[in-house]
């Protein structure tokens, strides 16, 4: 199939050329079809094959290219789902911190409390670095800054191996998140550099977590979730997907 292209303007050339090549073409004594001669025909006869493998040619080069557009569609979602696994890796603990766990939200990136003024206020009465919980649930072997730090640093490390593969094939608009993201404060500072802060204070008697309400501020907190929040609008989410990997 890859000699079809090279048909049409071959059959069109030789037609060109017995076209102007001096013989008779046309009988004016005859009536009708009768009229063409042999080297009419012959000239008929090649356009058609021309128009034909044109014809041919252009479905040809249109199924490949939907071929190609399914396969960067699916190669896009691939992607999609890559990074959302990554999310997913650095968010999750806030659903179990949130007291917000259920069988509903494996496939969320958002505790539907993040905001809460009450849910927060209740989680900086933990110290950071004890195991306790601020709501019922079960327990982590390790304490909180090592839990948070731990799944930022495995989350970001998805989201970076994701964006070497699969950048060519995200949106500008994902590319642009995922850049704010890996860049702010909360995440690179606060959550990845929790041991950093805990080692800093380690003769303070309570540290809290670095969430609006204690002593240093928003800490890009809100910034933090914003990002999350338009990340998890423009990514397709598909849970047979993100199941066989989670």
């Amino acid at each position: 199939m890859k000699y079809l292209d090279f048909v049409p303007p071959v059959v069109a050339f030789i037609a060109v050329t017995i076209g102007v090549y001096p013989v008779t073409k046309w009988d004016a004594t005859q009536d009708g079809l009768r009229q063409l001669t042999t080297w009419g025909w012959v000239t008929v006869g090649l356009g058609a094959a021309a128009l034909l493998a044109s014809i041919l040619t252009t479905f040809k080069r249109q199924n490949e290219l939907h071929v190609k557009k399914e396969q960067l569609e699916e190669i896009k979602k691939i992607a999609h789902s890559e990074i959302r696994l990554g999310l997913r890796q650095i968010t999750w603990v806030f659903f179990t911190l949130f007291g917000a766990e259920n069988e509903d939200s494996w496939l969320e990136l958002i505790p539907p409390n993040v905001d809460d003024p009450e849910t927060l206020d209740a989680v900086l009465k933990v110290d950071l670095r004890s195991k306790d919980r601020a709501f019922h649930g079960g327990t982590f072997g390790i304490p909180w800054f090592e839990v948070l730090k731990l799944n930022s640093d495995k989350g970001a490390l998805k989201i970076d191996r994701a964006l070497q593969i699969y950048a060519s094939y995200l949106e500008p608009e994902v590319l642009y998140e995922l850049s704010e993201l890996r860049t702010s404060e909360f995440l690179v500072l606060r959550l990845q550099g929790l041991d950093e802060h805990v080692s800093d204070n380690k003769d303070v008697k309570f540290i809290t977590f670095p969430f609006p309400g204690n002593r240093m501020g928003d800490c890009g907190y809100e910034k933090f979730w914003q990002h999350i929040r338009k990340l998890d609008k423009l990514l397709v989410k598909e849970p047979v997907r993100l199941k066989r990997r989670l």
